[in-house]
């Protein structure tokens, strides 16, 4: 999970890899911290009692959808969890419009054809990236269709 130091006195962000605190709670080895806030400070001057900062935290699945420079926009507008929010909300009111589009289909029950762009090509969001695509099928009410028939299965085959 990606990790953002935000400092409002200043308006950055600096975007840091995730670190596993339930191994280090103190941070000791969090060197890619220790390398932003020494950047920072070098830059900004070296009191950091000077530097309203916080560490926060971005869902792998926001990580993808994230505009760097919107967000960066929405620190210097002290508005980042409401930028947050306002993408994920408009993700959803798309993928709702989208199945409302299709005539709310379903997947596994009844007499369903399911829907006919599910993860096409069309439907990606962001970037592509190691852990694959996103789609805003993810958002959908019938990604909820989809997961429950492959729980069926799974529970079927007796596999865990």
């Amino acid at each position: 999970m990606p990790r953002l130091l935000i400092c409002n006195t200043h308006k950055t962000v600096d975007v840091m890899n995730d670190y596993d605190t339930e191994r280090d709670m103190e941070g000791r080895f969090d060197f890619d911290l220790k390398e932003s806030i020494d950047r920072h400070l070098g830059k900004y001057g070296s009191d950091p009692g000077q530097h309203k900062s916080l560490i926060y935290r971005i869902t792998p699945d926001e990580w993808k959808l994230i505009d760097v420079k919107r967000l960066q926009q929405a620190v210097f507008d002290n508005s980042l969890e409401a930028y947050l929010r306002g993408e994920r909300e408009q993700l959803k009111d798309d993928a709702l419009r989208c199945y409302q589009l299709h005539d709310r289909p379903t997947y596994g029950i009844g007499y369903g054809i399911g829907c006919p762009d599910y993860r096409s090509d069309n439907r990606r969001i962001g970037k592509e990236t190691e852990e694959g695509s996103m789609y805003l099928c993810d958002f959908c009410p019938y990604q909820s269709y989809v997961e429950h028939e492959q729980n069926k299965q799974v529970k079927f085959r007796g596999e865990k």
